[in-house]
């Protein structure tokens, strides 16, 4: 299907749309090229924002910390039957909050489209992912964001996350990348919003189907970083994983402080529901893909 930007500048959300329907696209259904090519022009200018940036988030954080990302330079389609391919290079934490989440962000847009042609050359750009958890009595999972953290505080969220380069043996060690390491990457994009889940609601991995993606969304807010979203089915009730959240012993407890559940029929109309305006904008992005894939 030929990829089309679908605009919300109200909700501060654009969305791709890359899945025919809520079945989503599975492993197999994707490509990804990988190279340091792709990876964000820097320049001294940027590397001064960027440092001043982290340090005052520091200051005013000291739990954040930095890490390598994948970056997305490009979304693409290849072949006969048009499959998405994720042009994909490094980035880090750091570099993110220094330029997508920098005042800095809409200036360097602009000076990427008059230099490049490109608004989003000099951004960080890590890949982000996110879930719908459909539970086995049909809700959907969202998460209060704890007021520590550095995105979206207090708004609810899917559970989501980052894919994360070092779990792709030797990428860090070793320039040279072939087919099998690509073929590992791809495998980590879908591997990590399952360990998100996990980590994040306390769900076991074996209740959990294998993630389909059915979409992307760019967040305006933060300079348009995007992130891929993915359904996953669960086979335990609402009830069930809200005794296993409210333990609080899993990895990443403290990044949310509740966990409500909303009814799949809902999404529909979510724009008029209760829930609609506490969404994170990503979310927000999410729930359009999902309520435009079930109403086709």
């Amino acid at each position: 299907m030929a990829l089309q930007h679908v605009h919300d500048v109200a909700n501060k959300f654009t969305y791709q749309i890359l899945s025919h329907d809520t079945n989503g696209l599975c492993f197999d259904d994707v490509e990804v090229d990988f190279s340091m090519k792709y990876n964000m022009k820097v320049d001294q200018t940027i590397s001064d924002v960027i440092e001043r940036t982290w340090t005052e988030r520091r200051r005013q954080n000291p739990r954040i910390f930095d890490g390598l990302k994948f970056r997305v330079h490009q979304l693409d389609q290849r072949g006969r039957h048009r499959r998405p391919l994720f042009r994909l290079g490094l980035t880090s934490y750091r570099e993110y909050l220094g330029t997508n989440c920098s005042d800095q962000a809409p200036e360097l847009r602009v000076r990427g489209q008059r230099e490049h042609g490109n608004p989003q050359i000099y951004l960080s750009d890590p890949l982000g992912v996110g879930a719908f958890v459909l539970t086995d009595d049909n809700k959907f999972i969202l998460l209060e964001r704890s007021h520590w953290c550095s995105e979206a505080q207090g708004l609810l969220d899917g559970p989501g996350g980052h894919a994360e380069p070092h779990m792709v043996s030797g990428l860090l060690e070793n320039p040279e990348v072939d087919r099998s390491t690509c073929d590992a990457i791809r495998s980590e994009i879908f591997q990590s919003i399952t360990r998100e889940i996990v980590d994040e609601v306390n769900i076991p991995k074996c209740f959990l189907s294998e993630p389909r993606l059915l979409g992307i969304v760019f967040n305006h807010t933060t300079a348009w970083r995007c992130s891929l979203q993915f359904i996953v089915k669960c086979q335990l009730k609402s009830d069930e994983i809200l005794k296993r959240f409210k333990v609080q012993d899993h990895p990443e407890a403290d990044e949310s402080t509740n966990c409500i559940f909303v009814d799949e029929s809902s999404v529909i109309d979510a724009t008029s529901s209760d829930w609609w305006d506490q969404l994170a904008p990503a979310s927000k992005g999410a729930y359009a893909i999902y309520r435009q894939l079930t109403t086709k």
